[in-house]
């Protein structure tokens, strides 16, 4: 668009201008002089006018780019509502949120989930504050907070507590770092809110000092927990062994059924809970000795799942426990004594066991060799039916584990893990998963050899790189993998339905994958769920 501007006045006529021009090659005189004055002022006065016009017209620029960039913001704000997150249902937000939420820890210099998604937007705020569950799971550790810094996470965990409003709540209390006496009032403020809204603890992992226990600002618990399932108590070791901790804050829990404990001995007399309803416990055995054990285990009729993380010692009494409703059972132990715990137990209804020599396990077993007899015993004395076993990081070799399989012919699944330390540590072949157990394995419909574990469906193996048997590993698979049901040339032995391999180990001369690898694909494509996996070392 064309535009106008008008010019100032008293712009030099055709006439003065020739008159000008005419003195630039003549002498002045002060009537000339005069006139040209005059004509320097008109310009002046001309130019300013220009410049008046420029500075409005600039003026207009400025504010129409203002405008402009306002309407590109405003368009960059509701294109925004076009993205595929405004589509996504509130429901589907609050389940991602949910799952981003699973728990909020409250540390110095950091914002937890909950707080970082109501900063993001308006609609995500309403959101996020309208869904109490967000806010209702919480970790504390107080090794992360100074001293004289806890007013900060005194607010915090109130405003937790205000916005989680009726729900369960989850806490994770770290608070071995305090002794809750007057010098740690802001703690001793955070915990008082915490045990103010214990009518709705659901899940509670406490680790405190054996000696701040009893003290009497948790005696509000007791008798106020009719939502707590989840209890996982840890006692700081720190302290002598006479000090007296005997907790009975948890004795009337009506919801409870699953326990985690590592409070020290003795385990029965150091904590009072309703262990008749007990469903499902983890002892830390380190911090208490097989006879507490089972001493436990004596007064847990309910007890379903039973997990010994870490056992030692050995047992003394001559006790012989029968946990009738116990169906799985999961040891880890150092060494083969340790399982001095099984002549004492009778299990009718066992389904599941998991025996691990657990990380120290590899490295402290040494020499020690696996005696079976302790577990075969056991098995033949319970009449149990085992439908899933995992023997893991155990020295046990190919001929101790075919016989105890032949007593397990309604096992589903079986995970066994290759001991994978060595002693010494160089040229470590497999112990358990040989060719002699491959071939033993494998089904053969004309052999007149009973087929071992022929309900095996699920079948998982951690073995060592060097000495793999992989052509046995491959006839083996063949042998038990029936792609059509109906064309079984044997029904006494189910098909896999998955198969899992993690291959330990260097790579001998080769910076590829083992070959079984390639030939598992093929079980894969014809649809055996196949899972593989290389680890040049494990810890």
């Amino acid at each position: 668009m064309n535009t106008y501007v008008q010019s100032p006045s008293r712009i030099p006529t055709s006439s003065r201008s020739t008159t000008l021009k005419g003195l630039l090659r003549s002498t002045i005189s002060p009537t000339d002089k005069l006139i040209i004055t005059q004509v320097l002022l008109d310009a002046e006065k001309e130019l300013k006018n220009y410049q008046v016009e420029i500075s409005r017209l600039r003026t207009a620029i400025l504010t129409l780019e203002s405008k402009q960039e306002g309407v590109k913001r405003m368009m960059d704000k509701y294109r925004s509502l076009l993205s595929p997150i405004h589509r996504v249902p509130p429901e589907v937000l609050k389940n991602i949120f949910e799952y981003s939420c699973r728990i909020n820890h409250l540390n110095m210099g950091s914002l937890p989930p909950a707080m970082t998604l109501s900063a993001v937007c308006g609609r995500w705020r309403e959101l996020v504050l309208n869904t109490p569950s967000l806010w209702s799971s919480i970790s504390i550790d107080y090794l992360y907070w100074e001293r004289g810094s806890c007013e900060f996470l005194n607010r915090l965990t109130c405003r937790f507590m205000e916005r989680s409003r009726t729900s369960p709540l989850t806490l994770n209390l770290e608070f071995c770092a305090f002794d809750f006496n007057e010098a740690d009032d802001d703690a001793i403020s955070t915990v008082e809110a915490l045990v103010h809204n214990c009518s709705r603890w659901y899940d509670v992992t406490w680790c405190f000092r054996r000696q701040a226990m009893n003290n009497s600002m948790f005696a509000p618990i007791r008798g106020h927990l009719p939502m707590l399932q989840y209890l996982d108590i840890r006692a700081d070791e720190e302290g002598s062994d006479e000090d007296e901790l005997s907790w009975g804050l948890f004795s009337e829990c009506p919801s409870l059924h699953s326990v985690s404990l590592a409070i020290g001995n003795p385990l029965s007399d150091s904590i009072d809970l309703p262990w008749q309803r007990i469903m499902s416990l983890t002892i830390d055995a380190g911090a208490a000795n097989p006879d507490d054990i089972l001493r436990v285990l004596s007064i847990c009729p309910s007890i379903r799942r039973l997990e010994l993380p870490s056992i030692y010692g050995f047992t003394i009494e001559p006790t012989v426990v029968r946990p009738s409703q116990l169906e799985s059972l999961s040891i880890t132990a150092y060494k083969s004594e340790h399982l001095s715990l099984l002549p004492h137990l009778t299990t009718p209804r066992l389904s599941s066991i998991e025996i691990c020599g657990g990380y120290l396990g590899r490295h402290f077993w040494g020499p020690d060799t696996w005696d079976e007899c302790l577990f075969t015993s056991f098995l033949v004395r319970s009449s149990c039916t085992i439908t899933s076993l995992h023997l893991r990081w155990l020295p046990i070799t190919d001929t101790q584990v075919l016989p105890l399989l032949e007593l397990l012919p309604s096992l589903r699944t079986l995970r066994l893990q290759e001991c994978t330390r060595t002693y010494p540590r160089t040229n470590q072949k497999n112990s358990i998963v040989t060719r002699t157990f491959l071939n033993r394995l494998t089904m053969d419909c004309e052999s007149l050899v009973t087929t071992l574990v022929p309900r095996l469906i699920h079948l998982e193996l951690l073995v060592v790189n060097n000495g793999l048997e992989q052509q046995a590993l491959m006839e083996m698979l063949s042998s038990r993998w029936f792609p059509d049901p109906s064309h079984a040339s044997c029904n006494v032995v189910e098909s896999l339905k998955s198969f899992s391999l993690t291959v330990v180990g260097m790579r001998e001369g080769s910076t590829h994958d083992p070959e079984c690898f390639a030939l598992l694909q093929y079980f894969r494509d014809s649809g055996l769920l196949v899972t593989t996996s290389y680890k040049s070392t494990l810890p």
